[in-house]
């Protein structure tokens, strides 16, 4: 595609989005906003297993564009394309002192919070900063709040699945992984669909958060699949 081309249809689509500026003040609203019913918003239909149909919001032939570039890569070795995709990305390979790039988007997002996601606030020092990591291994996330909280002042309850995705606490470099507790599910298999490991998750966390819960749940876990389908089977995990 021809540089110009691109450029043109970036302009055109610029055109089709309004910006928001935030109210940051201090006189702006602190309410929270209302919850929308689900009934004005939630339809029902038949499952998509096609996800370049998916263009409500994207442009459609972009989407296309893009699936079909995807789609080339799974005739290719796997583990050379998961070493071309790590080589090409800057925050892969220059991820700082933690393991991997999700470390550094958790720790985007908590910039984006005012560096208060990840930790406890102020009075609340002495307490434990309880967390769950759901699909995160090999552990980036989980790295990054313990490290936030000094490793010791936060305990991590983590739920994966087995190989090539599970939690590996050894090749954290920015904290000890000690209060990092991988859980795989009340069966042992790393189910993450199974009602009874999930019921067993909630139990296990409940129980040694003295029936507090958790302070911050986070889900950042993503896997190698060919055709176009890892949106469309994540999907059940993430609602």
């Amino acid at each position: 595609m021809e540089t110009e081309e691109v450029t043109s249809r970036v302009a055109q689509l610029e055109l089709s989005y309004d910006t928001y500026e935030a109210d940051c003040s201090s006189s702006a609203s602190t309410e929270p906003l209302p919850v929308p019913d689900a009934a004005s918003w939630l339809q029902f239909g038949v499952h998509s297993r096609d996800m370049t149909r998916e263009t409500a919001y994207c442009d459609e032939r972009l989407v296309r564009e893009v699936f079909a570039l995807r789609s080339s890569l799974d005739e290719q070795d796997a583990r050379k394309v998961r070493t071309a995709r790590n080589r090409s990305n800057f925050f892969e390979f220059k991820a700082g002192q933690f393991m991997n790039r999700a470390a550094v988007k958790i720790a985007n997002v908590d910039a984006a919070f005012g560096w208060e996601l990840c930790k406890l606030g102020e009075g609340e020092e002495e307490e434990l900063m309880y967390f769950v990591d759901v699909f995160g291994g090999p552990g980036g996330c989980s790295e990054y709040i313990l490290w936030r909280n000094g490793g010791w002042k936060a305990r991590g309850f983590g739920f994966t699945t087995y190989g090539d995705y599970e939690f590996q606490p050894e090749y954290f470099r920015a904290v000890s992984p000690e209060t990092l507790d991988p859980f795989y599910g009340a069966n042992d298999d790393g189910n993450l669909f199974d009602p009874g490991n999930i019921r067993g998750f909630i139990d296990y966390v409940m129980a040694h958060t003295g029936q507090a819960g958790v302070h911050l749940l986070v889900c950042d876990g993503g896997f190698l699949l060919k055709n176009n389908c890892q949106e469309v089977i994540s999907k059940q995990l993430y609602l």
